[in-house]
């Protein structure tokens, strides 16, 4: 297998090549598409280098992740003529929050209907994402496939139960970007807090908003709750050292973060989105709260804090759903059937 990368390489690259993938990057970060020459310089060298790497390595599938590689993989494995070309939507919001009638977002719009309709398979991670596809280039149905994600649930297996010590671990993984809702999470942390709650909160994720969450941490008084890890490669070692595992986003595909806290057997309190409500069941495997409400999300937070033993019957019961529904040989047998290989 090889992964091609159109950014400079990551944490993320290092961890492919550990599993035995070859990582090749193109090493190129995006421009503005309002910045004209540089980002068609940006378009056409990638799109070069992505088609010389397919015909170098007489590749039979193009998988695509993601709004650029999708747009120059979709592209490039038509050019090199391989013989399947797939793309994966992770995300329900698939056009950028744009001022209504916004020129780009009507180009993106075409440009995204015309690259569907030239791919052999589209992948949804979740229905809702499968909506939107559906809504945003509908003549593209006919390719559409759902396949929810999937993870090892063997490397969460052997956890234990969460304590519920004097101070209480939450934790939430996530990039810190507005779509995950960090901010509403920090309020209910402080609202706990001001009910003489005893808590720590442990945020794992980088992003562009770090610097504004650090700042409404400080300026609500929760400084010393509050811990900022940044991105996190030991994520059983942290769910391991996790009481509640929170995820107050506005919208999700299907997270990887709640799969693999459900495998974790950790009590989850998330956002009662589509995304979300079709993985956790209210009052069995989590609890759900309202999007973008932190007195909802205090709330939720809160009758686990009260009632321990359900809080782990919830975990236990999320645990069991996951290694039944979300395991990874599930999603990896699906995914072969979209490649036409019996296995890798």
């Amino acid at each position: 297998m090889v992964v091609c990368a159109l950014q400079p390489p990551d944490d993320l690259a290092a961890a492919l090549q550990a599993q035995g993938a070859q990582v090749v990057c193109c090493n190129r970060r995006r421009p503005s598409i309002l910045q004209g020459v540089p980002f068609a310089t940006y378009v056409i060298k990638n799109l070069h280098d992505i088609v010389r790497l397919c015909k170098r390595e007489r590749a039979s599938v193009v998988h695509c992740h993601l709004s650029d590689a999708e747009f120059l993989g979709i592209a490039a494995g038509r050019y090199a003529r391989v013989p399947r070309v797939v793309t994966s939507v992770h995300y329900p919001d698939l056009l950028p929050p744009r001022t209504r009638g916004s020129i780009r977002n009507a180009l993106r719009r075409i440009l995204t209907q015309f690259l569907y309709c030239n791919a052999d398979t589209i992948i949804a991670v979740s229905e809702e994402v499968a909506s939107r596809v559906r809504e945003l280039a509908p003549g593209s149905s006919a390719k559409l496939r759902v396949i929810i994600n999937g993870i090892d649930t063997a490397h969460y297996a052997d956890l234990g139960a969460p304590a519920f010590g004097e101070h209480v671990v939450l934790t939430t993984v996530a990039r810190l970007a507005p779509p995950k809702g960090h901010c509403f999470l920090l309020e209910a942390i402080r609202l706990l807090h001001l009910h003489g709650r005893h808590l720590k909160l442990l945020l794992a994720g980088e992003g562009d908003l770090r610097a504004e969450l650090e700042t409404q941490v400080n300026a609500s008084g929760i400084g010393d709750l509050v811990v900022f890890l940044g991105n996190c490669s030991d994520i059983p070692a942290l769910l391991g050292t996790t009481d509640i595992f929170v995820l107050p986003s506005l919208w999700e595909g299907t997270s990887l973060a709640l799969l693999e806290a459900m495998a974790a057997g950790r009590p989850i309190v998330a956002s009662d989105i589509p995304g979300i409500r079709t993985v956790l069941q209210h009052g069995s495997t989590g609890l759900l709260a309202r999007p973008g409400d932190a007195p909802a999300l205090a709330q939720a937070i809160s009758v686990f804090l009260d009632n321990p033993s359900f809080a782990r019957a919830c975990g236990a019961q999320a645990k069991k759903t996951a290694q039944e529904r979300f395991d990874i040989s599930r999603t990896l047998a699906e995914l072969y059937d979209v490649w036409g290989v019996q296995e890798m």
